[in-house]
């Protein structure tokens, strides 16, 4: 069918009286596709004021809203998170902890980790689901696959690939996660590591505009949240790596930060663990001296390791030995160590900065996180802190795990 601008054209165009008459009386108002009016949104609008379930709330993060406190923040399904700050600042390990649970809240996740090995990732995501280091004695291997990777099994899938990727293979990957075994979250890590996006100028801008675009298409039409970690750039005060960044730091184009709906930046404080670790120097070179005439020399304590506080009741003995072992060489260093020691290990490891959201009510939630040695976890307070529950870290494989079939 024919159309034509106006009457005119029409009669140019040798259309006859009688049909132009008949269209004129039967006119219909043709409005744009995207006009429309606030009850054409009804149910949508009557969600975001009464919303229920993880469709519309989404997910929560793994501290401040299980002991009745409350972080404002969610993981909302057709959005993009981009994850930021300084290089080495566990921007990874905070994500993956995020991961896992997530995956417990009932969802599953696919790591695209373009920096780190694929077994290596999972070394360290079975850590963080058993909440221990020892996961698994060398005279127990036979229990290895049901006690540590069965948990993981159905929850988290990985893109095995270390080095340049590109944006149209990972996202054939994707959508293929999604649609065959209803994975959810994607993990992208780390933005440096696609092709064709490093460099400078506005050639590199426009294709990282176009790369964030793809992102958001793509967690849109399916209904799903894209996870992209994006380093933070170099600091150049004085202050160095204590400044803590924030989304205007995001390396390469404002395009990243700007499209994306949510912002965290993760920062560590560097500050402690320098300090900590000229006092672990000093533990170490008074132990040997004790224990240099001994044969053998008893294993030396492993002290990061114990920066986790006191060990559990049911922590294997040798343990439990290295802790009072620890204390032991405690009281023996001069005294000022020891009391900056304990003043150190209780602040906190790690600074979590929800730095801009698109949804919620505006709010921009932060947290001071500790970390955990043994499980790789984040806490929301201090291991020292032995009165509070909140101390020991989610053994996320004694919960129930969602089982699901082999293909869906």
């Amino acid at each position: 069918m024919t159309r034509y601008k106006d009457i005119n054209e029409c009669l140019v165009a040798g259309v006859s009286i009688l049909t132009i008459t008949a269209a004129v009386s039967n006119a219909e108002v043709i409005k744009p596709d995207k006009l429309k009016g606030i009850y054409e949104f009804e149910n949508a609008i009557w969600e975001k004021f009464h919303a229920e379930g993880t469709e519309q709330l989404g997910l929560v993060l793994p501290w401040g809203n299980h002991f009745g406190s409350s972080l404002p923040f969610r993981f909302r399904y057709g959005e993009v998170t981009v994850w930021t700050g300084y290089n080495k600042h566990g921007k990874s390990e905070v994500l993956n902890h995020c991961m896992i649970d997530l995956c417990w809240q009932g969802d599953r996740a696919l790591i695209c980790s373009l920096e780190v090995q694929a077994p290596e990732t999972y070394r360290k995501l079975i850590r963080m689901t058993q909440a221990r280091r020892d996961v698994c004695p060398k005279e127990e291997r036979a229990q290895f696959r049901d006690r540590c990777l069965r948990p993981l099994a159905q929850k988290i899938w990985v893109y095995d690939a270390v080095g340049n990727a590109d944006i149209e293979d990972v996202l054939q990957v994707m959508l293929y996660a999604y649609q065959r075994f209803g994975v959810r979250q994607f993990v992208l890590d780390s933005l440096m590591r696609f092709s064709g996006l490093d460099g400078e100028g506005q050639e590199i801008w426009n294709a990282q505009r176009g790369f964030v675009d793809r992102l958001i298409l793509f967690a849109q039409a399916n209904n799903v949240h894209v996870h992209l970690v994006a380093h933070s750039k170099k600091p150049n005060d004085r202050k160095g790596e204590a400044i803590i960044p924030r989304r205007y730091d995001v390396m390469g184009s404002s395009y990243i930060s700007n499209l994306a709906f949510n912002v965290i930046v993760v920062w560590r404080n560097r500050a402690k663990q320098d300090a900590l670790e000229e006092i672990i120097q000093a533990c170490t070179d008074k132990w040997i001296e004790e224990n240099a005439g001994r044969d053998p020399m008893p294993p030396m304590p492993p002290w990061k390791r114990l920066l986790g506080g006191a060990p559990e009741a049911n922590a294997p003995q040798v343990f439990k030995d290295s802790w009072n072992a620890m204390l032991d060489i405690l009281d023996k260093i001069p005294p000022e160590q020891k009391e900056e020691f304990l003043r150190l290990v209780v602040l906190h490891d790690a600074y979590f900065i929800v730095d801009a959201q698109r949804g919620g009510d505006g709010d921009c939630p932060a947290r001071w996180l500790w970390f955990h040695f043994d499980s790789l976890q984040f806490l929301e307070v201090s291991p020292w802190k032995l009165a509070d529950k909140r101390r020991v870290p989610v053994c996320y494989a004694k919960k129930n795990v969602v089982e699901m079939d082999e293909e869906i």
